[in-house]
């Protein structure tokens, strides 16, 4: 099918194209032309853009890119497209590109809260959580309350080196346990034991009775070479 398309796509151009044979054409034909091929211009559009999210569905995430970027180049103000094209972009650690493609999508679509949370989350794992302060703070004024929200601020709180006591942004937020015992599993995966230790070191005594607190801490204290404490 795609090829049947692709060859009567071609065939079209060719028609549509300056030239004798245009000259030659009568209006009738010209017209029956234009309608056969326009549809067909069209469905070939959206199947690039159908095919594109297909392979990123199955993890062929470059495939999927080189598509969506041919579907931006002939749709740059779609706000879908172009934000799957961002999220690939990201995926494949091509973040010079995704910071364009979401800033681009962000300033022809303002009122979309959800992308600039969206945004703020990737430059905050991008260790931009500077230039994500002010996003996530616009997506405040939003909605204050959201899962989304409270899940991204619970991440930004540890990135944000600037944090200043009874900041705008984290007003009425506290952090919970869960919040805690998350970071101390970030930093033990990534290899920072020492940290992760003394944050927990910190954060035990006010649960010293707690199983799997006190378990970790273990765990972390010998990965850290903390034995005698």
């Amino acid at each position: 099918m795609q090829v049947l398309t692709y060859a009567v796509h071609s065939a079209c151009n060719y028609f549509l194209s300056p030239g004798s044979l245009r000259k030659q054409l009568r209006p009738v034909q010209l017209l029956l032309c234009i309608v056969i091929c326009l549809p067909l211009a069209s469905h070939a559009q959206t199947d690039t853009f159908s095919l594109a999210k297909k392979y990123k569905g199955e993890g062929k995430l470059r495939e999927a890119a080189t598509l969506l970027q041919a579907y931006h180049n002939a749709h740059p103000a779609d706000l879908n497209s172009t934000w799957v094209y961002a999220q690939t972009a990201y995926w494949i650690q091509d973040f010079k590109k995704a910071t364009i493609l979401y800033e681009q999508a962000i300033k022809d679509h303002p009122t979309n809260y959800y992308l600039k949370l969206d945004y703020a989350n990737v430059l905050i794992a991008t260790g931009n959580a500077k230039k994500a302060k002010p996003v996530l703070g616009t997506y405040r004024t939003f909605d204050s309350t959201s899962v989304g929200f409270m899940a991204t601020l619970s991440g930004m709180v540890w990135e944000d080196a600037h944090r200043k006591p009874n900041e705008s942004l984290y007003r009425g937020y506290s952090l919970t346990s869960a919040d805690t015992l998350k970071k101390v599993k970030q930093l033990r995966d990534k290899g920072n034991n020492s940290s992760a230790y003394h944050l927990l070191k910190q954060y035990y005594p006010s649960h010293p009775n707690d199983f799997n607190t006190g378990w970790l801490y273990a765990q972390i204290a010998y990965l850290a070479k903390h034995f005698k404490e």
